[in-house]
């Protein structure tokens, strides 16, 4: 990503190779300062996580919620659509550093038109993905979760084994907790079926089934009217 221009200029002389050398070297050191800077940001993001994780579990009073958006600097994140992303680590090295991978990640999102709100929690990525473009939603973010994997693949990430789910899009911010729940219910279903698709609207029917499942009563009825077939299958 591109974040400005060094030039040398010079009206009194030619440019000699040590001028280049110079000009190389200040390059280099200006993007090692740089790249400190947002690597220092994102660890510093960590001490937002309380209030994120009360964000995604409902807990947190819109008043609180209206202020920590404000401090944002960006006024359309008051009144757009929201959306929950999960990316579950499934495999063992889950002591790896993701700093460099969440620092890619928001560059991603943030080409595509979101804003995003990440908290790393255990063995996985919880996204909180701010629409601001509001057209095209499933392109772009399906454009983002295929470049993440693809970053994945390339670099050294392509250790992690990493399963996506997408939650329902919600369009208040105190409603983020619904999405936050349909990912998780999305991530559940598609652990046994990995060639669903990513989004919970896409997969409705498999949540109203999973759903039904949740609910004991409904199982129970269930397997007393259905044992018959079940006993006729098993022989």
């Amino acid at each position: 990503e591109s974040y400005g221009e060094v030039l040398i200029f010079s009206d009194t002389r030619n440019i000699t190779d040590f001028d280049i050398l110079v000009l190389d070297r200040t390059v280099i050191a200006l993007s090692h300062y740089l790249l400190r800077s947002l690597y220092t940001e994102e660890k510093q993001n960590t001490e937002y996580r309380t209030f994120l994780e009360s964000w995604l579990d409902g807990s947190v009073e819109k008043q609180q919620l209206t202020t920590f958006l404000n401090e944002q600097e960006n006024p359309k994140l008051l009144n757009c659509t929201y959306m929950v992303m999960i990316e579950k680590i499934q495999n063992g090295k889950q002591e790896a550093d993701l700093t460099y991978y969440k620092m890619y990640a928001r560059g991603i999102f943030e080409k595509n038109g979101f804003i995003l709100f990440l908290v790393e929690s255990r063995s996985q990525l919880v996204y909180i993905a701010a629409d601001l473009i509001d057209k095209d939603l499933k392109r772009r973010m399906t454009s983002c979760i295929n470049k993440l994997h693809s970053f994945r693949r390339k670099h050294h990430f392509s250790h992690l084994k990493v399963l996506t789910a997408v939650g329902q899009t919600v369009d208040d911010i105190q409603l983020v907790s619904q999405s936050f729940e349909t990912a998780k219910d999305t991530l559940l279903i598609r652990t046994n079926a990995q060639q669903l698709s990513f989004f919970y609207e896409d997969i409705y029917i498999y949540q109203l089934v999973l759903q039904m499942q949740k609910n004991r009563a409904i199982m129970d009825l269930a397997n007393k009217h259905l044992k018959p077939l079940y006993d006729h299958d098993a022989k």
